[in-house]
């Protein structure tokens, strides 16, 4: 169906046809010579038809600039894809918003500022709390050899022959070979004198029967694999560099076997984050498991990160991103949830009946306009300042107490909220954005949301997005561009556990290190129906003050690779 005319051009046309029909009239009862009203009468007749022409090429040019409408706003989504994927190709993603000077709005420094002052004479870079001006820290923790160095003209003079002036401290940090030692055990047997008896020192236990493999290797080995993202394979290649032959399967074994033991931890963490009163969820693809018939193919899987209220947080694993994962792992959940706008969350807490409050993402809306703020400066940008004033007065009054954030809300954010929807309400109105404009199709994300991003608004205690839990999902990203993929869907399930366990130590303030040692050593022995104590949000209170230790930390403390200063 062709769009009508303008109005302009429609008169004008209707205008030519009645002149032409009242100079049809005169020139038949005119006494005009044959020849010329037969001039005049054809002269009318091309006249209705330009008329007619014109009517017709309006009515087509305004077809064209609907369809050049439609393909702009077509464009204006698909570049925006483009730039999305180009993002994830070439580098990590950010939704900062910078100033025309550099200014970050979420620091409040300047680019300028943050950088070096380029060796110019006379100016001096602060090196804040360093130790020396060269900018190295380090603390109590680190192992630190002193070496003392001499003027070269007191070489072959005794000590009474000069006297130290003044001594300046310079430090550096240096590397003493690889970090892997080998504890060769000499179990001593004896005869006593007095009684003839003889007496033979215990075998030391390990961690996994007939082993070859110390707590402290076996805690390394899963931290730089889950932590810093150093592969088996590699890890295999160092212990050789160092002289230490083990089969690359053995090791592998050994990861598998010591997350094994770790998984009643991981179950009762899993129950104390169902106890919280306010959880973040998401989900993240992972590469699992070979594709049946495909050798060469991985299937994609998912974890689907949970964080609790209490600094825990959980990455069970599921081989597809169905919306009956989210009842599976939260059973009877009675709370309320932080999530995105994925359906199978809305499912969830319709399904509970009002057991379950939903707070949607503020950043995933807030996403869809950054995408689009340079197609559409004017519009997104509207948007987006506003969605930064609501951070703004968050970032103010994260510290303060429950009741004050409250109020803050109702008194600041509400009117700040509000006018959100009512621009949302007048742009939708705007004839000018068509179906497809990606504008519209933000501004609809949003209200179709509406009662879950507001839930903040009545509750102190209620962020405003995911970006908490979202912050969890970078450890295995970033794991998965060095290891690539878990090989079986088990292997998957076990990146699952140790990776949660592993980031809670870090929300707690929980050296991971010291944490796998010590429960390692003790979960043998201790009590079942306890095991909750053995969880980092636990154990820091119970037993991080005299935590269970490997022998080589106290037989060596680090001397047998550093040997003493020369």
């Amino acid at each position: 169906m062709s769009p009508s005319p303008r109005p302009d051009v429609v008169g004008l046309a209707r205008d030519i046809k009645t002149l032409g029909e009242e100079l049809t009239r005169s020139v038949a009862l005119s006494q005009l010579p044959p020849q010329a009203a037969e001039g005049l009468r054809s002269l009318i007749d091309k006249s209705g038809q330009v008329a007619a022409l014109t009517v017709e090429m309006e009515a087509r040019n305004r077809a064209q600039e609907e369809k050049i409408a439609a393909m702009a706003a077509t464009i204006d989504t698909l570049s925006a894809q483009i730039a999305r994927l180009e993002r994830s190709l070439h580098g990590p993603r950010s939704e900062r918003k910078r100033s025309k000077e550099g200014t970050d709005e979420t620091d409040g420094g300047t680019a300028t500022g943050m950088r070096r002052g380029g060796g110019k004479p006379g100016r001096r870079k602060d090196r804040g709390d360093a130790v020396t001006d060269t900018g190295l820290r380090y603390t109590d923790q680190a192992p630190v050899v002193d070496i003392t160095v001499m003027p070269p003209q007191v070489e072959g003079l005794s000590k009474d022959d000069y006297d130290i002036v003044s001594e300046r401290v310079h430090s550096r940090i240096a590397t003493v070979d690889y970090r892997h030692i080998v504890i060769r055990y000499h179990h001593v047997t004896v005869k006593i004198r007095e009684t003839g008896a003889l007496a033979g020192a215990p075998a030391r236990e390990s961690v996994f029967k007939n082993s070859c493999a110390d707590v402290s290797f076996i805690a390394a080995m899963l931290i730089d694999k889950f932590l810093w993202h150093l592969p088996i394979y590699r890890q295999h290649r160092m212990l050789a560099l160092t002289g230490i032959i083990i089969n690359r399967g053995t090791l592998t074994l050994w990861v598998n076997r010591a997350i094994a033991l770790l998984k009643p931890i991981h179950d009762a963490q899993w129950r104390s984050v169902l106890e919280s009163a306010i959880i973040q969820m998401d989900e993240t693809p992972i590469r699992a498991g070979r594709r049946p018939g495909n050798p060469g193919s991985m299937k994609k899987g998912f974890l689907w990160p949970v964080l609790g209220d209490r600094g825990e947080v959980v990455f069970p694993f599921s081989p597809s991103r169905a919306h009956a994962n989210v009842p599976a792992f939260l059973g009877e959940y009675s709370g309320t949830l932080v999530s995105d706008g994925y359906g199978a969350y809305d499912a969830y807490v319709k399904a509970r009946n009002g057991a379950v409050r939903q707070q949607n993402c503020m950043t995933h809306m807030r996403r869809n306009f950054w995408e689009q703020k340079d197609a559409h400066p004017d519009m997104a940008g509207a948007m987006l300042e506003m969605i930064g004033e609501l951070y703004a007065i968050e970032k103010e009054i994260k510290t303060r107490p429950a009741s004050e954030r409250l109020e803050a809300r109702q008194a600041r954010s509400r009117p700040v909220v509000d006018r959100i929807w009512a621009w949302c309400d007048r742009m939708l109105k705007d004839p000018a954005l068509t179906p497809k404009h990606p504008i519209r199709k933000a501004i609809r994300y949003a209200v179709e949301r509406r009662t879950t991003l507001e839930l903040f608004l009545a509750d102190p205690d209620v962020p405003l997005d995911t970006n908490l839990v979202e912050n969890k999902i970078r450890q295995p990203k970033l794991g998965q561009r060095n290891w690539l993929f878990a090989f079986t869907e088990l292997g998957a399930e076990n990146l699952g556990i140790i990776i949660g366990l592993l980031a809670t130590c870090q929300m707690q303030g929980v050296d991971p290190r010291i944490w796998l040692i010590d429960v390692l050593l003790r979960i043998d022995t201790h009590p079942a129906d306890r095991v909750e104590e053995l969880t980092p949000r636990v154990w820091k209170t119970l037993f991080a003050d005299t935590p269970m230790t490997s022998d080589i930390t106290s037989a060596v403390r680090l001397q047998a690779a550093t040997a003493g200063p020369p």
